[in-house]
């Protein structure tokens, strides 16, 4: 491939291949499958997704805005899909919960840093749950065990034992790990946080994870593009053996780009902008809408023969639809 600098006109080009929606089951009481924030792949048939904390919005309240829990009893979970040809349609094969300290996690806030969440009604606050989270990335050891990243702590999960680290204390509200990776030798994680800590900035942290210390080994500063308001990260994936992520950045204002970062030297490529595909994905998610910024693609990642494969979140909306989109690079 051809890797050029940011504004190259060199960079790739991308094409939607397939585009397959995901069904919205009913998974919970009330609750249809949605809010998917992450995904992992076999192969271009079947592939992990991870649901975030469940239904939410705002509500207006005497006191002002807050975010609400619709289904604050909602455990957040990690499903196996496939594409079944002879239905046309993905089919679930397994799911698995989110280990926490006292059970599994849900989605309600972890702790009372977490600025306050009311109930469904808006009537009061919800009392925060020490296994609750919102989950937002997610990766596969070789072992089988699945590595979570969530916003409330922001944490990092090791699910196989419930286990959770809490290594970066400054973040915004809402705001907190986004996007992961794992390195090639399985030693350490790769993750960031949504966005900058603070508004105004144009860096965000990315955090080197030793997954044998439970400590951060490096910090760094990656920086947004500047033309960006309120730019966010939104997935990210290791690109190859030499330390190189994919990085998918989208913001309100600027089309959803794929930035090449380097872990070692700090250096950030341009890799594609999806500026060409993205007017056909704002219309698979909604029949008929026009805007391409804020589609909220929150995963992503390859399948063994190169190709991309990218996943949105559609908040739990009825009227939207969570699509998986095959690209191919050019």
């Amino acid at each position: 491939m051809v890797i050029s600098g940011a504004g190259n006109c060199l960079a790739e080009t991308l094409t939607i291949e397939k585009t397959l929606i995901i069904p919205k089951f009913v998974i919970a009481d009330n609750v249809e499958l949605g809010g998917i924030s992450d995904l992992i792949s076999f192969s271009d048939k079947t592939f992990y997704i991870i649901t975030d904390r469940g239904p939410n919005g705002k509500i207006q309240t005497p006191e002002g805005k807050f975010r609400n829990l619709l289904s604050p009893e909602f455990k957040p979970r990690i499903y196996k899909i496939f594409w079944n040809d002879y239905y046309e349609k993905f089919l679930l094969a397994d799911v698995e919960f989110i280990k926490g300290v006292n059970g599994l996690c849900t989605g309600k806030p972890n702790s009372v840093k977490v600025k306050k969440i009311l109930n469904a009604e808006g009537t009061k606050a919800i009392t925060p749950d020490v296994d609750g989270v919102d989950p937002e990335g997610l990766v596969l050891k070789s072992n089988g065990e699945f590595i979570i990243t969530e916003e409330y702590g922001p944490s990092i999960i090791y699910n196989d034992t419930g286990k959770r680290y809490t290594p970066l204390n400054q973040h915004r509200d809402n705001r907190g790990f986004e996007a992961v990776a794992l390195s090639a030798d399985e030693k350490y994680l790769w993750t960031m946080l949504q966005s900058p800590i603070r508004e105004e900035d144009k860096t965000i942290p990315f955090i080197i994870f030793n997954m044998q210390t439970g400590k951060i080994d490096r910090r760094i500063n990656y920086k947004l593009e500047q033309d960006t308001v309120d730019g966010k990260i939104c997935c990210m994936r290791r690109y190859d053996m030499l330390d190189n992520v994919l990085v998918l950045e989208q913001s309100d204002t600027t089309p959803a780009k794929l930035f090449l970062f380097n872990t070692k030297n700090e250096k950030k490529e341009l890799f594609a902008s999806l500026e060409n595909i993205l007017p056909e994905m704002a219309n698979d998610i909604a029949e008929g809408a026009t805007e391409t910024t804020g589609l909220k693609l929150e995963g992503m990642d390859f399948l063994p023969d190169g190709r991309i494969v990218i996943v949105n979140d559609n908040d739990f909306d009825e009227d939207k639809n969570n699509c998986l989109w095959i690209l191919n690079v050019d």
